[in-house]
């Protein structure tokens, strides 16, 4: 167990050496101030391990101006790094997860939601079931200069609301699909207001390689686009031909289907 000071604005805090065996659950409500925001690391050599069912290995909740950064995850029963906002009302806000480690997950790599201003950069994440990374309820994200893996439904989500997120200059392998922006919901956690599960997101300079699906997916957004990614896609239909390096398709929360619309794509 890893026990934290009083932290305040512009304080930095390094994590033990070693292996940690987690979860590791950071003070709630850490806030700092955008000029001095408080800073959680890792020390030289810090692993973080956790078999505890329905956690992650290491989870925030709703920190304000808070950088996280050189760890590693070795393993979760769950998430590997989760921060979340209490509620829409309680948002995490201005977080930068950076040249962070995270693999034998058995959920998410990185989850952050009910969120606004973001980031997860140079980074490698490998995700478990479900994604590597995913952005659920987003307002302005940045997922840039990773290496992303599967095998899950797809290396990036940005959905259930989230808008104005950029996806760029990534390495995306292993999973099933490259970069959804938009996905299926049940219309019951996503931020409100929302009409679309994307909206304002862009996928751009990465380098994308999926074996069964596609490479980028619009699923119930709007005002999407796909540009400049050296992306490919190994997947055949039974008359040979290649499957499209990009759909667009319609979302579900419940009962309620969703089109796409305004979404775009570009090849490199």
């Amino acid at each position: 167990m890893v026990r934290f000071p009083a932290l305040k604005p512009g304080d930095v805090f390094t994590l033990p050496d070693g292996l940690i065996n987690g979860p590791v659950t950071l003070p709630p409500r850490l806030t700092g101030t955008a000029r001095k925001p408080i800073t959680i690391q890792g020390g030289r050599r810090t692993v973080i391990y956790s078999t505890e069912p329905g956690k992650a290995a290491l989870f925030a909740k709703a920190p304000r101006h808070l950088r996280l950064r050189n760890l590693m995850v070795s393993g979760s029963a769950w998430d590997g790094i989760s921060i979340a906002g209490t509620d829409w009302n309680e948002q995490a806000e201005d977080v930068i997860v950076s040249r962070v480690g995270v693999w034998g997950v058995a959920n998410d790599g990185v989850k952050i939601a009910t969120a606004t201003d973001v980031a997860l950069l140079d980074s490698e994440v490998h995700g478990g079931a479900d994604q590597a990374v995913d952005f659920f309820g987003v307002q302005g994200g940045r997922i840039g200069r990773n290496k992303l893996f599967g095998p899950g439904q797809a290396a990036v989500f940005a959905k259930a609301g989230s808008t104005d997120v950029r996806v760029f200059h990534n390495t995306i392998e292993g999973a099933v699909d490259g970069i959804h922006l938009g996905d299926h919901g049940d219309g019951t956690k996503h931020r409100p207001g929302s009409e679309f599960e994307a909206e304002d997101c862009i996928a751009e300079l990465n380098r994308i390689r999926v074996e069964t699906g596609r490479c980028v997916v619009f699923a119930g957004a709007r005002h999407c686009g796909a540009r400049a990614n050296d992306w490919a896609t190994a997947r055949t239909f039974p008359n040979g031909k290649v499957a499209p390096l990009f759909v667009m398709t319609e979302a579900r929360r419940g009962a309620q289907r969703i089109a796409s619309v305004d979404c775009w794509a570009e090849a490199a």
